[in-house]
């Protein structure tokens, strides 16, 4: 009896490790097959971020390359329109440069102009015209430049001074150029265009009275002087003797000369042949002078002329 309990007992515990070990042997698949689970979720997780990861960078990468793209463009349009700037600004800076040079010389063609018309007034008053053979100098810049000026200017102030310079030669002397007259006569005539028309017949009076040439300049010299200078001058300007009487007044084409006294000197229209309508008279009677023909249109007294037309003719022809 009591061996047969034993062996009951003993089989009991033998079933028990049986079972024991059947149970860990299962528990231990279980775990493997829980640990391969995890570790094929765990993969498919990294595998799936890393993808993910990997489709940000590209993303990024795109993103980051179209905005280099971008910026490398802007910045090419940039570079692009600033040097067109430069180039406009080079441009505007030479142009202005250019301008500037065209001003520069225009105003030393005034300048020389104004110089060679005061001297020549000198001379035409001293009646030493005669002997006139060198002028003023000129620099090489206005000489290789007055060609260009001239023709920028209106057609009457234009060809006065064209004409002008139809009668200098210019020669180089010590490194200057020097003008010397090669056409007397037609510079007398040139020369009186700059001038007021009664001044060839009343020189004399107007200089000995103390005028100052510049009021005796014609309205087209000012007009020349304004468009090289850009400066207005009134025509006229301190028309007046030392002694405070008005030397001249004119209304168009008629003119009305007085002497310092105030004496009326001439009331007239002029051409360019000389008193064309109304009446002058002179305090010197130049029936000698060698250049000039009185022609006597009127009245006169005890060898004054009272009233008429008299007419200055140039003797002399100009070709």
């Amino acid at each position: 009896m009591n061996l047969i309990i034993g062996v009951v007992v003993i089989g009991i515990i033998i079933a028990g490790i049986a079972f024991f070990m059947a149970s860990k042997s299962d528990s231990k698949n279980t775990t493997k097959e829980e640990l391969q689970s995890t570790a094929k979720r765990e993969s498919q997780s990294r595998t799936q971020e890393e993808l993910q990861n990997t489709a940000k960078r590209e993303s990024q990468s795109r993103i980051q390359g179209e905005s280099q793209g971008t910026t490398q463009k802007e910045s090419q349009r940039e570079l692009q329109s600033a040097a067109k700037k430069e180039l406009q600004n080079i441009s505007i800076k030479e142009e202005a440069s250019a301008d500037m040079q065209a001003v520069k010389q225009k105003e030393q063609l005034y300048h020389y102009m104004t110089q060679e018309l005061q001297n020549l007034v000198c001379v035409y008053n001293k009646e030493e015209w005669s002997q006139l053979k060198k002028l003023g100098e000129i620099s090489q810049e206005l000489y290789k430049e007055k060609n260009d000026i001239i023709e920028g200017l209106s057609t009457i102030t234009g060809r006065m001074v064209k004409e002008y310079f139809t009668c200098v030669d210019f020669r180089e002397e010590e490194g200057k150029l020097v003008g010397y007259v090669n056409d007397i006569e037609k510079l007398k005539q040139v020369f009186l265009q700059f001038m007021m028309p009664f001044y060839p017949y009343y020189y004399k009076e107007l200089s000995e009275g103390g005028l100052r040439y510049t009021a005796l300049l014609h309205p087209n010299t000012l007009r020349l002087f304004q468009q090289l200078t850009g400066k207005k001058f009134r025509p006229g300007y301190r028309n007046r003797y030392s002694t405070g009487v008005r030397a001249f007044e004119w209304d168009k084409d008629r003119y009305k000369v007085y002497g310092k006294d105030g004496r009326l000197l001439c009331d007239a229209v002029f051409d360019s042949d000389g008193i064309k309508e109304g009446y002058g008279q002179k305090k010197y009677l130049d029936k000698q002078h060698p250049d000039w023909d009185i022609v006597e249109e009127g009245t006169w007294k005890e060898g004054v002329f009272q009233s008429g037309i008299l007419r200055y003719k140039y003797k002399k022809s100009v070709q």
